[in-house]
């Protein structure tokens, strides 16, 4: 079969797994495999995957079901290899961790977190379980299918919302340096503000809106021209990745000169990131194209 040259900035239509940039940058990862990294990728797509579909277990991690078969038919390897490939994953780079359900039943695989140590216990545990409510409403309001999974979240989330004595409504008892922090890490700041595209302080006010959204006495927020209340707000920020951020960068730099209130014009383009950013960059591959 041949193949098309490219052209302009075409690159833009695939779809990507993401390789973490700290395997080739960190001492500790030079003797991983290239395999073994690989398959590491396709599980922290997965890994997303299970998160904006709610699959938490009962301590608020992050699962996901991934078989021997799975990693057969993504390595494009034996059965042997491909329960090598599992056992060095968990027992020799400790990349993952595998749990038995029972017979018959897959195991549940967590995936490890490498920019964040256990011992470091980077998200004050306040924080983390009350974002995990917020996730879940995010992720029922989404309807999001998570890839291998059958089961149906919404009462586990509603039951999240409005279970045993807590409430639905968003916890403002937390500081604002926790939430901060918080956002700071499911951003990847340390990462994303190198970029030398990238302006830091921008990038800072992105973050001070969110807190400051979450901080705030209002029960309801306009976006767009409409009222939208402050658990939908929340929730929605819980969807938002350091692909959104360096989009919301993006367009702060390109209006900043007919920009009059910063806070609602990040409030409203955060929101709306989510929706946003596959049509915005779609228009401009589009644009190139033509103009090539």
């Amino acid at each position: 079969m041949k193949y098309d040259y490219f052209y302009g900035l075409v690159t833009e239509y695939f779809l990507f797994y993401r390789l973490p940039k700290i395997f080739f940058e960190k001492d500790e990862f030079i003797d991983v495999s290239l395999e073994i990294k690989v398959l590491y990728s396709l599980m922290l797509e997965r890994t997303n995957l299970s998160s904006t579909n709610g699959w938490f277990d009962n301590k608020g991690r992050v699962y996901i079901i991934f078989t021997i078969d799975d990693v057969k038919k993504y390595i494009g390897c034996s059965d042997k290899k491909a329960v090598n490939l599992m056992n060095d994953l968990e027992k020799v780079y400790f990349l993952i961790e595998r749990k038995r359900q029972g017979l018959g039943k897959p195991n549940i695989i967590y995936v490890k977190n490498l920019i964040k140590e256990t011992v470091d216990n980077s998200v004050d545990k306040s924080v983390e379980k009350h974002f995990l409510k917020c996730e879940n409403y995010s992720s029922d309001m989404s309807k999001a299918q998570c890839s291998n999974t059958n089961i149906n979240n919404t009462n586990y989330i509603n039951n999240i919302l409005s279970g045993e004595g807590e409430k639905s409504t968003v916890d403002n008892s937390l500081s604002s340096e926790k939430i901060k922090k918080y956002f700071k890490d499911k951003f990847e700041y340390d990462i994303i503000i190198k970029k030398p595209y990238i302006d830091k302080k921008i990038v800072d006010e992105i973050i001070d809106v969110i807190v400051k959204t979450y901080c705030s006495n209002k029960e309801t927020f306009l976006i767009s021209g409409i009222e939208k209340s402050k658990e939908e707000v929340i929730s929605q920020f819980m969807n938002i990745n350091s692909n959104h951020i360096e989009y919301v960068v993006e367009c702060v730099m390109k209006n900043i000169n007919s920009i009059k209130n910063m806070y609602q014009y990040l409030l409203t383009v955060i929101y709306n990131a989510p929706i946003t950013i596959d049509e915005y960059y779609r228009n401009l591959v589009a644009n190139d194209f033509n103009n090539t």
